[in-house]
């Protein structure tokens, strides 16, 4: 049996060589590959937070929530001043985190977590209160209500009273239709 110099035995050992750096074989080359591609895929798979905004004759659409930050603008039905409720997503749930609004009087708050005034606006931030996977939202023709995600306005309100139940839906990235900010589709069944 012909015996190996050290220097020959490492070499054979090692595989090939990348770049002179460190040994690697072909098939540490294709199991690094494949696992980048699994995590690539891993990516693409992961579960991302949206929206199922239902009206109640059944009616819905989906709407991707990038961010896990929504808002819903709306013109208050006694006040008749602009109010806007932001709102996060976390863990399948919708949270209430800030409020804001132009009047103090009926239905609308005067203290709070932080309640602060910015010009013309109230504002109650740090609020934390956790609504469920679903809030209702009924809405008027003259309450204009809009659901807000990203750069994305949805009008909610219609020609009569409409009921809406919003709630959270998670589905893999990749499945969302315009991954880029909120996608929107139509179910008109």
């Amino acid at each position: 049996m012909p015996v190996l110099s050290s220097t020959s035995r490492r070499r054979a050992n090692s595989g090939l060589m990348v770049r002179g750096r460190f040994p690697l074989s072909i098939s540490m080359r294709k199991a690094a590959a494949g696992l980048i591609a699994g995590l690539a895929l891993l990516a693409l798979l992961r579960p991302s937070p949206g929206l199922l905004v239902a009206d109640e004759t059944g009616r819905c659409f989906l709407v991707a929530v990038n961010g896990h930050r929504f808002a819903l603008e709306f013109i208050h039905s006694v006040e008749r001043t602009p109010v806007r409720e932001v709102f996060d997503i976390s863990r399948g749930r919708i949270i209430l985190k800030e409020t804001h609004y132009k009047s103090m009087g009926a239905g609308l708050p005067s203290s709070g977590e932080r309640f602060t005034q910015e010009g013309d606006w109230f504002l109650i931030k740090g609020m934390d209160r956790d609504l469920g996977p679903l809030v209702s939202v009924g809405t008027w023709p003259f309450t204009h209500h809009v659901l807000v995600v990203g750069q994305a306005g949805y009008e909610l309100s219609q020609s009569a009273h409409v009921t809406y139940q919003i709630s959270v839906v998670m589905r893999p990235w990749i499945f969302w239709r315009d991954a880029g900010g909120a996608g929107q589709q139509q179910d008109d069944s």
